[in-house]
């Protein structure tokens, strides 16, 4: 058989959507390290910071839902995937004239929720337009390119930031960086109009998400998902917190590295729950991240942020998307699509929780009393998981 072109499997529409993930990354990049230190400045609290993220993760996450269903149901994505990436780069031009943080948190729920509509009819079209033996090399594909544009966008915010605070008030110098935050994402729509549809017949099917249609095992790790989701407090404490203790240029270069070290173990975290099992490696991530939360409670010193903020990206690589390989596996395929919707339901309903009471803890008890509560979910979440590896097994796929 002769060898592929290194291009089989990636086409035109990939291409495209893989341009647009890294616009779009870039634009929203720029914004997610300076969000807790701009609502500062408008006068929130460390508890609206917490309520403004959970609040924007729920709504990402539930949109989703139904994103993806309604795109099935009419049987076409283009549609979707444009009104997503158009709401979240109209808000763009919204996030630097917004005058305090209520109309901020406004403006944050409808951005996330142009992600939650874009991003599962993204993924069909991605599968639409690829051959069924490329799927895997055009989701790695898609991937690296969003990786550049996640490590672009604070690299861009380091390079800016120092040129717009000679003169001017911190939070005069965060908005100039919002607009140019607005440069890609609108780039990023106008490419996605050039995406092509590729139609599909439509499925009229009911909408259902259900933990009581899911099997015994499954549910049950949709619920230990769910406590490790509610215990997995916010990227805005950590932010904070490396603010607090070094400035907010470190904090941002610390995110920079919170990004690099994720993009650079993603792929390769997958890979590693194929050969050895997911369950060993979820538990290795939930560790990673109870490792993390301890170390922010406990330590501020700048070194101890560097571990902190390395060991929370890799338990972001070992744990998103394994997570959901693992409810495939335990999902039988007539319920499968049901059994995603609900995990990611289950996850979305515990954002807003969760940063109410990390915030509520650091207002009341310090970086301590968050890190803490978090560190203490996470080992709950572990320890339901670890009961589940030795009653199942760490075979690749689990049985339903």
């Amino acid at each position: 058989m002769a060898a592929r072109s290194w291009r089989y499997g990636l086409s035109r529409n990939l291409f495209l959507l893989g341009f647009v993930s890294l616009l779009t990354d870039v634009s929203s990049e720029m914004l997610f390290p300076l969000i807790p230190f701009f609502v500062l400045a408008l006068g929130g609290t460390v508890l609206v910071v917490g309520a403004i993220e959970g609040a924007a993760d729920s709504m990402s996450s539930l949109v989703k839902v139904f994103a993806g269903h309604a795109s099935d149901r009419a049987g076409r994505q283009k549609s979707y995937v444009v009104a997503g990436y158009g709401l979240s780069a109209v808000t763009k031009y919204l996030y630097p004239i917004v005058p305090g943080w209520a109309a901020f948190f406004g403006v944050r729920l409808a951005d996330r929720a142009g992600k939650g509509i874009r991003d599962p009819p993204r993924d069909v079209l991605i599968v639409k337009s690829t051959p069924a033996d490329s799927v895997g090399k055009a989701f790695g594909f898609h991937r690296a390119m969003d990786t550049v544009g996640a490590i672009l966008g604070p690299l861009i915010v380091l390079l800016l930031l120092p040129i717009f605070l000679l003169g001017r008030t911190d939070l005069a110098a965060y908005r100039l960086v919002f607009v140019v935050a607005a440069i890609p994402a609108t780039l990023a729509f106008v490419v996605a109009l050039l995406v092509r549809e590729v139609v599909r017949a439509p499925h009229p099917r009911p909408f259902r998400v259900s933990l009581s249609s899911l099997p015994p095992r499954l549910r049950a790790f949709v619920l230990i998902a769910a406590l490790y989701s509610f215990a997995n407090i916010s990227y805005v404490f950590l932010v904070l917190r490396a603010g607090d203790a070094a400035g907010t240029t470190a904090a941002i270069a610390l995110y920079l590295l919170f990004n690099v070290v994720y993009a650079a173990n993603a792929t390769q975290a997958g890979g590693l729950s194929d050969r050895l099992g997911r369950l060993p490696v979820l538990l290795v991530g939930y560790g990673a991240f109870i490792a993390t939360a301890l170390v922010f409670a406990l330590r501020s010193e700048l070194v101890w942020l560097v571990i902190g903020f390395v060991l929370y990206g890799l338990s972001f690589a070992l744990v998103e998307g394994v997570q959901r390989a693992v409810v495939a596996d335990l999902a039988p395929a007539e319920v499968r699509g049901t059994a995603l919707g609900t995990y990611h339901m289950a996850i979305g309903l515990t954002k807003l929780p969760s940063g109410l009471v990390a915030g509520a803890l650091l207002v009341n008890f310090g970086f301590a009393g968050a890190f803490g509560f978090a560190a203490v979910g996470a080992m709950a979440a572990l320890v339901g998981l670890a009961v589940l590896f030795a009653r199942h097994g760490s075979g690749r796929k689990l049985p339903a």
